[in-house]
């Protein structure tokens, strides 16, 4: 079910949505989650942008230095770098970011987080470019803010995070009701795949999912 016009649908509030199967089952709590934080979203910028990346932790990181408190100090990094970038631009238009993500594990000691954030469209179009962990774009404040978060160099974290091709989604209330449907569904497709049970890491007392609830 590579292609998305083949994949399976779920209706949610009464939109049939696409969701890849390809990894095996699906959590429905977790699809509904998602389906809210782009709702979410949406009701304050008609046009969300939604950028994709993971995050490792680098070969060598002391396995007993992984807590789950870092993907939740990386969030408010980013969110704190993000703020202080359009204060300097002095930016009219604001833009509060809102994520959605998964811990997994895989055949690595260390678990790794496939993130997805939310961003008002009219202020950022893309990621930027992804070996300038200097600029003042997308990618650099992702850099930093996991930086920030696991005590490494930004030099150094950047080396451990994986942008995908095609990560980045516009979501745009303000066309027609059809161009809106296919980009959310195409949206919604991608990032479904947060919401499989397998790899992630049941019975450890940690979060193995997490969507912005406002």
């Amino acid at each position: 079910m590579n292609n998305i016009n083949n994949a399976c649908k779920l209706h949610i509030n009464g939109m049939p949505l696409s969701f890849n199967t390809n990894k095996g089952a699906l959590e429905p709590k977790y699809l509904r989650k998602i389906k809210k934080t782009f709702d979410y979203a949406l009701s304050q910028y008609p046009r969300t942008r939604l950028m994709r990346f993971d995050l490792h932790y680098p070969d060598g990181y002391p396995v007993n230095g992984v807590t789950g408190k870092q993907i939740t100090k990386f969030q408010e990094s980013f969110k704190a770098i993000m703020c202080a970038y359009l204060k300097r631009k002095k930016h009219n238009r604001h833009s509060q970011p809102r994520f959605i993500w998964c811990r997994e594990i895989v055949t690595s000691v260390y678990p790794h987080y496939h993130v997805a954030v939310l961003l008002n469209g009219d202020v950022f179009q893309g990621m930027g470019p992804y070996d300038d962990i200097t600029g003042e774009y997308i990618s650099g404040m992702i850099a930093k803010a996991w930086a920030s978060a696991i005590g490494l160099s930004v030099e150094q974290a950047s080396r451990a995070i994986y942008f995908p091709n095609n990560g980045t989604y516009e979501i745009n209330k303000r066309g027609n009701a059809e161009t809106f449907y296919n980009q959310y569904n195409q949206a919604f497709y991608r990032v479904s795949y947060f919401a499989k049970l397998e790899s992630k890491l049941f019975g450890d007392k940690g979060k193995n999912f997490h969507s912005s609830c406002k």
